[in-house]
């Protein structure tokens, strides 16, 4: 991969935008895996308990990435 830094805004946008789908991608998995293993309740107790407004997360909705610009 090319330096980050040798990159133009538009590409950087487009590395960004593929790095949060990826995350995005990620996140869902480990979600479906939590609850198939435990169940849904406890899938959304995990999940929502590690973001928490003290540590500047929130709950990852559809939202939450059109507010940061993105479009998923």
């Amino acid at each position: 991969m090319e330096d980050p830094t040798n990159l133009s805004r538009p590409e950087l946008l487009k590395l960004v935008q593929a790095y949060a789908q990826s995350w995005l991608a990620h996140d869902g998995c480990w979600f479906l895996a939590a609850e198939e293993k435990y169940g849904i309740d406890t899938a959304m107790e995990l999940i929502l308990g590690q973001m928490t407004p003290k540590q500047g997360c929130e709950p990852h909705t559809p939202a939450v990435s059109e507010s940061a610009g993105f479009q998923l």
